[in-house]
């Protein structure tokens, strides 16, 4: 059968758009052929990944001809196809690694060996990951204090791929907002639909080279934010704490303070949450597990009204 070309997203990053790559011609079908589904996956195991930092999978999209045996839009991730209708094991064992390997897509797209080595470890963590089970009970008894100033976590208004069947792959405002608006856009409360990036609302340019805590918090504070590093997890009078973490040279993540007194998240395409990747309520972003994202970098605070995001 001739697919004109596959589409694959790594789902990857959290603040920076993730990398899309395109593979066409014979390529694309002997690549279509190793995704074929196998076995079915056990039925206790067959949920979707919480959302998480990190890798989440690969988003392949057919364009053109398709493929019967696959749905047009589909996830892989730790080697189990996901998609309307899919939850089977990929019948090639091997083909993630290929596609997540420096030889295969993944070094068409990825700019560094950090980000290669980010991306693999990923998959290995993803491998080990029991996403199924729930998260530990009875965590809403850890007593927090309440933050007045701070806006409600809102999920609904950020989280809508879901309920509409949309796995998001391409960037578009017209598909939804949970696609189109990443952590920066959650933890500043300001809606873009341009997975906003640190200092592009002041006219800066940010790249994975500008990715360490001194460009970073420049930038959001050309952008508005309030540099305060001794907040030291305190609800301020006004305005709204967020914090700032990174993977130097790779990618970043913003965290918000809301006002149940739990921090809230949301990493680059994926719904809100208010759990770490521990699976824990978030009530210190500095100490809260981050997996890869292994550098904080400050405190700051979102003025009400004076935040330029874009």
């Amino acid at each position: 059968m001739a697919i004109t070309r596959l589409r694959i997203t790594f789902d990857m990053f959290s603040g920076r758009p993730n990398p899309v790559v395109e593979v066409a011609g014979p390529e694309a079908g002997e690549l279509l052929a190793r995704l074929a589904p196998g076995d079915l996956i056990d039925a206790a195991e067959q949920a979707d990944p919480r959302p998480h930092l990190g890798y989440r999978g690969l988003v392949v999209e057919q364009a053109g001809e398709q493929a019967p045996f696959l749905p047009e839009v589909f996830r892989l991730v730790a080697g189990r196809l996901l998609g309307p209708g899919l939850r089977r094991w990929a019948a090639d064992p091997e083909v993630e690694d290929y596609i997540c390997s420096e030889q295969g897509p993944a070094g068409q797209v990825l700019s560094s060996p950090a980000e290669l080595d980010f991306l693999r470890d990923g998959l290995a963590a993803a491998r080990t990951a029991e996403w199924w089970l729930p998260p530990p009970e009875d965590q809403d008894v850890l007593a927090v204090a309440g933050c007045p100033s701070a806006p409600a976590a809102a999920p609904e208004q950020w989280s809508d791929a879901k309920a509409r069947s949309i796995d998001c792959k391409r960037m578009n405002p017209d598909w939804c907002r949970q696609c189109t608006n990443n952590c920066y856009n959650y933890a500043t409360n300001v809606r873009t639909d341009t997975f906003a990036q640190p200092g592009r609302g002041s006219g800066r340019t940010f790249t994975a080279i500008d990715c360490d805590c001194a460009h970073l918090s420049r930038y959001a504070f050309y952008d508005g934010l309030v540099y305060t590093p001794a907040a030291d997890n305190v609800c301020p009078s006004e305005g709204v704490l967020v914090a700032l973490v990174l993977e130097p040279g790779v990618d970043f993540h913003w965290y918000r303070l809301n006002s149940d007194g739990f921090w809230t998240h949301k990493a680059g395409v994926a719904p809100v949450s208010d759990l770490d990747d521990a699976g824990q309520k978030i009530t210190d972003p500095r100490s809260c597990s981050r997996l890869k994202y292994s550098q904080f970098c400050s405190f700051m605070n979102v003025p009400e009204g004076s935040a330029r995001i874009s």
